[in-house]
């Protein structure tokens, strides 16, 4: 055997036991990686289980928040249906009694203006009736008053002619 080929099968074989501890480490990091992928798989399984498991609570939590609001929110309007109600009722007393005092105070005003008609009528008849005998007066008075000057002035006529 020549030393070079002793030298090329030293090389070999360190080539060869160089590939085996490199076939061994592979073997070996597969493994680790086999079980680092098991725990990891594991921790994610966990996770999700947690994850699940709080987003159940916050659900259940919310749930149970808006019930409580709507049980709330029923009451208030429960007690503003009430309120509403006996408003409604109140407002419809008070309309009927203003209507009631309206009708009165409409009628008690028919009667007033049906008085004062009646009574505006007669004094209108009592003006007529003293207008009708102040212009017969005024007449017979203005007659009177001619007849006077028309006697005054025929006697001032004659006492100028005489």
């Amino acid at each position: 055997m020549t030393p070079e080929f002793v030298a090329i099968l030293g090389v070999g074989a360190s080539l060869l036991a160089i590939g085996i501890a490199l076939a061994v480490m592979q073997v070996r990091l597969s493994g680790v990686l086999r079980t680092d992928l098991e725990i990891l798989r594991a921790d994610v399984n966990a996770l999700r289980s947690e994850v699940k498991g709080e987003i159940d609570a916050l659900r259940t939590e919310l749930k149970g928040e808006i019930d409580a609001l709507r049980t709330e929110l029923r009451g208030d309007i429960d007690a503003l249906r009430t309120e509403m109600s006996v408003l409604r009722r109140d407002i419809r007393d008070e309309f009927a009694v203003h209507r009631t005092e309206t009708r009165d105070d409409t009628a008690t005003l028919r009667t007033e203006i049906a008085a004062l008609r009646t009574e505006c009528r007669e004094d209108f008849g009592a003006l007529r009736v003293e207008i009708t005998g102040l212009r017969t007066d005024t007449r017979t008075d203005i007659a009177a008053l001619r007849g006077d000057l028309r006697k005054g002035l025929a006697g001032q006529r004659t006492s100028s002619v005489a």
